[in-house]
């Protein structure tokens, strides 16, 4: 039968229950059950077995408030006020994430400019049906409803992600914020040149979508000569001179 969750043709579907390849051939129904599940396993066969930590409630609270805060900045300190977990647990608990292969650390855009940068990563589950099923109600659909631009960006970051530790080019994805608010989501990083990503959540992108794109161009034009919008736009449309906007299934 046609894959239900087929970007193309199911594409909230695929922002909810993500992209795992056995979540992909099941039911709605059966996917959420999986997707509970393999959070539920994750934590009892692949951490409280191998001992990874030694207390698992405060991990199993953490792995949760990780997910809301997927996609964003890492901030330790606000982490440890809302979990009441120190800060070197909270950094070791980030860390078997990663070792685990459960998420990714999106590192700052490195390269010296005019402006100055946070330096602070991002962390994205590897999945998103993942990390949608390790937070309260994320597996329902008032919850895309919620957060639809949100979800669509951190589609983007994990696809990237993915993409760039598979590249025989050795691409990586970095992030670019200014400690003043200019932003880009991403930056695909190659020996070549270096593409700055912005995700809207809009089917109608505008010219002014692509600002922060125009600003991160200007800043580095011997490594970045071209942008991207993902959005829901039907179809590709050149918004600026050098700012492209594209379907985000076809990304």
């Amino acid at each position: 039968r046609p894959d239900e969750f087929d970007i193309r043709r199911k594409p909230n579907r695929h922002l909810t229950f993500g992209s795992l390849p056995g979540v992909r051939r099941e039911s709605q129904a059966t996917a959420r059950a999986t997707l509970l599940a393999y959070v539920e396993n994750y934590l009892e066969e692949e951490i409280r077995r191998e001992a990874i930590v030694r207390d698992l409630g405060p991990f199993s609270a953490f792995v949760r408030l990780a997910a809301l805060e997927s996609g964003k900045p890492v901030n330790l300190t606000k982490l440890s006020q809302e979990a009441g977990i120190g800060l070197s647990t909270l950094r070791n608990y980030y860390d078997v994430l990663v070792d685990t292969f459960v998420g990714y650390r999106i590192p700052a855009y490195g390269h010296p400019g005019r402006k100055r940068l946070l330096t602070t990563p991002k962390f994205l589950f590897f999945d998103l049906g993942v990390r949608n099923a390790a937070v309260d109600g994320g597996l329902d659909p008032a919850f895309l409803t919620a957060n639809g631009g949100d979800l669509l960006e951190q589609w983007v970051g994990m696809e990237l992600a993915t993409r760039a530790l598979a590249d025989t080019r050795a691409a990586r994805v970095t992030f670019w914020r200014t400690v003043s608010g200019a932003e880009v989501d991403f930056v695909w990083e190659t020996a070549r040149e270096d593409v700055p990503v912005e995700v809207k959540w809009t089917e109608n992108p505008r010219p002014e979508d692509a600002r922060h794109l125009e600003s991160f161009l200007d800043l580095y034009p011997r490594r970045a000569r071209r942008g991207l919008i993902v959005c829901r736009a039907p179809r590709p449309q050149q918004l600026t001179e050098r700012v492209q906007a594209i379907p985000w299934n076809q990304l």
